[in-house]
C-alpha cells in the first residue's frame, strides 16, 4: 500500500477545508435520506416504482399488514420529501412517484449505499423546481 507523507504541522495553523456540498444543499439532503431511513418507506417506494398506475393506500395496507393511519404516516413523510404525490377518491388516496422524480429512481439500480447516495444526489440536482417539497424549502 502506497501512502502519502503525512504534512508537518505547527499547532494553530489549523487550514479549514472546502466543503463539497453547500449547506443548504445538505439540509435538503439530510430531509431527504431522513425520508428513506426506513425500511417501510423503501419498500413502498420500490411498489411505486413498479406500478403502472397509482397504487391505493389500503393495498400498502394489506402488503404491509400495518394500520391504514400508520402507513398513512410513511406516504406523508415520502410526499413532504417531494418523492410521491397523491389523490384522493371519496375516501381512498392513491399514491405514486411524481412524474419529475420517476426517470432518476428508474435509472438508478439498487446497489447499498452508493445507490442511495447518487438518488439523493441526481433529486437534489434535478429537482429544485419542485414546489412543497424539501427541496424548494432548502432554498
Amino acid at each position: 500500500m502506497v501512502s502519502t507523507p503525512v504534512p508537518i504541522r505547527l499547532r494553530g495553523t489549523a487550514q479549514p477545508q472546502e466543503l463539497e456540498i453547500a449547506t443548504e444543499r445538505a439540509a435538503a439532503l439530510v430531509e431527504l435520506l431522513k425520508a428513506v431511513a426506513d425500511p417501510t418507506r423503501l419498500h413502498m417506494l420500490a411498489i411505486l416504482v413498479g406500478a403502472r398506475s397509482p397504487v391505493c393506500i389500503c393495498d400498502l395496507t394489506a402488503t404491509f399488514r400495518l394500520s391504514q393511519p400508520t402507513i398513512s404516516h410513511h406516504m406523508g413523510k415520502l410526499k413532504r420529501a417531494g418523492l410521491v404525490s397523491s389523490t384522493k377518491t371519496g375516501i381512498w388516496a392513491y399514491y405514486e412517484l411524481r412524474p419529475e422524480v420517476r426517470p432518476t429512481v428508474r435509472s438508478i439500480r439498487p446497489s447499498g449505499v452508493l445507490y442511495w447516495m447518487a438518488l439523493c444526489s441526481r433529486l437534489l440536482s434535478t429537482s429544485r423546481s419542485l414546489s412543497g417539497s424539501v427541496f424548494s424549502r432548502a432554498g
